[in-house]
């Protein structure tokens, strides 16, 4: 799973994991042997704000390149 995420890195993808009951999108920016890191972006009207989600790599069941 490391190799694939290592290879979608700055890629927009789909992650889904064991620990989420929805699917997970946003831009795949760390890759290591333990964890990923998802950043999600919003954009409202009133603020811009983004997310970074600190996955453990052996809770992710698969990640697809949107």
């Amino acid at each position: 799973m490391y190799e694939i995420a290592k290879s979608l890195l700055n890629e927009y993808v789909e992650i889904y994991t064991y620990l989420s009951l929805d699917k997970l999108y946003g831009e795949l920016i760390v890759a290591t042997p333990y964890e990923i890191v998802l950043l999600r972006k919003h954009i409202e009207k009133a603020s811009n704000q983004n997310y970074a989600l600190y996955i453990p790599l052996s809770s992710v069941i698969y990640i697809k390149k949107l």
